[in-house]
């Protein structure tokens, strides 16, 4: 092997480790994408979930007869 060939395998190295880092730049860009996107879900079911469970407790705390009324209101 010349000199020549060791240069041009040198380069190509160089150039391959750069092209994969800027691969996996992106992929790692492309998944916290994702994960935000699923945080966001999950923050708004979460949300509503609680709501549910407010809903819930003001049912189990209230006297009956003003429970009978706000069903009856309905």
């Amino acid at each position: 092997m010349n000199q020549y060939s060791m240069v041009v395998l040198i380069v190509l190295a160089v150039m391959c480790a750069g092209a994969f880092k800027h691969w996996a730049k992106l992929q790692h860009e492309k998944l916290r994408s994702r994960q935000d996107k699923a945080d966001d879900a999950t923050s708004k079911r979460i949300a509503e979930l609680e709501d549910r469970v407010r809903v819930l407790e003001r049912i189990v705390t209230d006297k009956s007869e003003r429970l009978k009324q706000e069903i009856d209101a309905l």
